[in-house]
Parts: C-alpha cells; sequence; structure tokens
C-alpha cells in the first residue's frame, strides 16, 4: 500500500503559506525538495535591505547569475521592496534586472543629478523603472525632483515624503505626474522632537497644512517606527500606505455629507 500524498495543488498552498507565515523558514523550506524551491524559492527576494554599495553589488551578482531563461525575471518580479537608504553610485543604474521592482525606498540625492530639467539626458544615463508603483523618499527633495521621478519611474502611483515636510514639492509632484493616486507626507515622532512644539501639535498643523493644498490625493499620517512598519507591507501586511489609504477614504466620506446636493 503507497503512501498517503497530497494532490500538488495542496501541497504548494501549504508550503507557501508556511512561508508566508514565517519569512526566515523560506530557505530552509527551499531545501525540501526540488518543486518547493520552485514554488516558493522567488519569495527569497521579495524583499532586501541595501545599506551599502557592497550590499547592492550582491544582489546584482545573485540576481544575474540566475538562469537566464525564467528564472530572472521570476526573481525580479518577487523583489516587491527594496529599501535603500545608502544607494551604490550616481552611476549606477536602478534598472537592469530589476525592471519589474514595484516597491522602493531610497535616498533620491544620492541617485539623481541636481540638474533636474535636463530630463533628456537623465533618461539616457539611468533607464527608467517602468514596472515601480510605490517610491519612498529618504533625503530632502528639491524642487526639480518631481520632474526627473516623472522620467525615471512613469508608472508611479504612490510617493511618500519619509518624515520630510515639504508641502511645495508635495504639489509640483502632484501636478508632474499623471498617474499619481497618493502623496503622503510620513511624520515620525521620534526624529521630530527637535522642534519647539510637542510633536503632536508639529503633526496636527502639517496635517492641516497638507489638507490646505485642496488636492485629495494629499495625505498625512504618523505610523510606527518605519523599519516595524516598512517590513509587513513588503508582505502585504497593513503599512503606512494602508493607513494613508484609509485615512483618504475617510476624508472622501466627511466630504461627500458636507457636500450640498443640487436639485
Amino acid at each position: 500500500m503507497s503512501e498517503p500524498t497530497l494532490p500538488p495543488e495542496l501541497e504548494r498552498a501549504v508550503f507557501a503559506l508556511a512561508a508566508w507565515r514565517d519569512q526566515r523558514m523560506i530557505c530552509t523550506l527551499a531545501l525540501v525538495a526540488r518543486r518547493v524551491n520552485v514554488w516558493i524559492g522567488p519569495l527569497r527576494y521579495r524583499m532586501c535591505r541595501i545599506r551599502s554599495r557592497t550590499d547592492l553589488e550582491a544582489l546584482w551578482q545573485r540576481v544575474e547569475a540566475l538562469p537566464a531563461s525564467g528564472a530572472t525575471q521570476r526573481a525580479s518580479r518577487r523583489l516587491c521592496g527594496c529599501r535603500m537608504p545608502y544607494p551604490a553610485s550616481r552611476g549606477h543604474s536602478l534598472g537592469g534586472p530589476l525592471t519589474n521592482l514595484r516597491r522602493l525606498s531610497m535616498n533620491a540625492n544620492d541617485v539623481f543629478p541636481e540638474a533636474g530639467a535636463d530630463v533628456p539626458s537623465f533618461v539616457l544615463d539611468f533607464p527608467p523603472l517602468t514596472g515601480l508603483t510605490h517610491l519612498e523618499l529618504l533625503g530632502d527633495p528639491g524642487p526639480w525632483m518631481p520632474r526627473v521621478i516623472a522620467a525615471a519611474y512613469p508608472a508611479l502611483t504612490h510617493l511618500s515624503l519619509f518624515n520630510r515636510y515639504f508641502p511645495d514639492v508635495m504639489r509640483e509632484a502632484l501636478q508632474a505626474l499623471p498617474r499619481l493616486t497618493m502623496c503622503v507626507y510620513v511624520h515620525v515622532e521620534y526624529l521630530a522632537r527637535e522642534d519647539q512644539a510637542a510633536p503632536s501639535t508639529i503633526y496636527a498643523q502639517r496635517q492641516a497644512a497638507i489638507i490646505g493644498l485642496d488636492d485629495p490625493r494629499a495625505v498625512a499620517v504618523m505610523p510606527v517606527y518605519s523599519d516595524e512598519n516598512w517590513g509587513p507591507g513588503a508582505w502585504r501586511g497593513r503599512d503606512y500606505w494602508a493607513r494613508a489609504e484609509e485615512e483618504l477614504a475617510l476624508r472622501r466620506v466627511n466630504r461627500s455629507r458636507v457636500t450640498p446636493r443640487v436639485e
């Protein structure tokens, strides 16, 4: 009598559930069998934290070493989030094997040239990431930056300024990025304590100013500590993007309630 076995689709679902529940087990589970590695192996590249040029170069080498068939495409598609506070260099393209990158967090001042008006040469030097939809900016954005971002990330729908309060830049971004559905100011309380006013007062003032931009896509949120917030978001958890969407939805509901109906 043969040993009982699960149907392949159910077996795959079990391993996928285990990998999503505990990401630390992905590398171990991938060693169970070749078919399991095919199923969940790409999840190893779903989120990548890059803290130095060495980390970025190691990522390039790892992805480029994959077979030239569909493996590279699967890996790059699964690399949904890449936190990059210290990019490699201004001359290093963020494209290459990561053409399907969806979410990126970086200090844009270390990547984009300040000559923001010279958009055509920028596009030639830095191939656009056509699949990127979410961009988190960690550095102080210049007034020229939205135009460069529009050229570099033509599919961008979500933009955030992480603890950088620049309402004028937000207004410019909302005009320069036609597909943008959300522009978020992320207020982090522990980074704002050097101001004279209490952190909660500062946030309330800035939130009111952003609402005053009179654009339904502009929003302010105050999430938990970023590293605790960013990781779950890359794994479809509730992050500040979700909180911002909830805030915008609530604002739309409240606005519809107070808008007089014309008979």
